[in-house]
């Protein structure tokens, strides 16, 4: 089980793998790279972070990028680029007082259209109960979720515009709106139930393993809780 407030960032310069200018997964000496080549500055901020849960977050893995200019769109087969290459992923730990993060990536210059955001390994654990009679404030420990999630809707089309100069990705992520979406796409009772025999705080059914998890409603629910600026 990995512990969120455990994890510790390693910030690296990053380049973008972009098939049309041939480069590799590394990063490449600047007086290779022809005119045309600019940077990206990714800004990730999380806000309103405060939970009932000790052991909070979830991990920003990757952003990729289309292009929507018609040459690179051909010479890259219309292919979705990742910009991010980070050797670990960037931690969002509800719980820690570092809530920004900034890195950059390097990508032609050009129009691109933001395809998705890939999250990984949400964590919510070691909460404290509610007496509401909801399930998702009864819980206090989700089951760990592993496998990516790739976020898509963003409420609207984001196109990046990378050109000479300061070009930036700014990403906000509300925490709270976050485990809203989390807790509401579990498969689990509708409402907690008296215990037998009765007891003054209902129970739940707890979920049993990260099946009962839904990333595309997860997904789906991405304009709640992640704006991009």
């Amino acid at each position: 089980m990995r512990v969120v407030s455990s994890r510790r960032l390693r910030w690296v310069a990053l380049c973008g793998v972009v098939g049309s200018l041939g480069l590799g997964g590394g990063c490449t000496n600047s007086d290779d790279l022809n005119s045309g080549v600019s940077g990206l500055a990714v800004q990730i901020e999380l806000t309103n972070t405060a939970t009932r849960f000790a052991n909070a977050g979830i991990f920003f893995r990757n952003v990729t990028v289309r292009s929507v200019d018609p040459v690179e769109a051909e010479a890259t087969a219309g292919a979705a680029l990742g910009i991010l290459t980070l050797p670990d992923p960037i931690d969002l730990n509800f719980n820690s007082a570092t809530n920004q993060f900034e890195t950059s990536a390097t990508l032609p210059q050009g129009r691109y259209l933001l395809e998705s955001i890939i999250l990984i390994d949400p964590i919510f654990k070691d909460g404290t109960s509610s007496s509401s009679a909801t399930c998702a404030e009864f819980l206090t420990a989700y089951p760990s979720v592993l496998d990516s999630i790739s976020l898509r809707d963003f409420g609207r089309e984001v196109i990046i515009d990378v050109s000479q100069g300061g070009n930036q990705l700014r990403v906000v992520v509300d925490g709270a709106a976050l485990l809203t979406a989390f807790q509401s796409s579990w498969t689990c009772r509708a409402n907690c139930i008296a215990g037998f025999p009765p007891r003054v705080v209902p129970w739940c059914i707890q979920p049993a393993s990260d099946s009962q998890f839904d990333d595309q409603d997860f997904a789906s629910l991405a304009p709640t809780f992640i704006q991009i600026q």
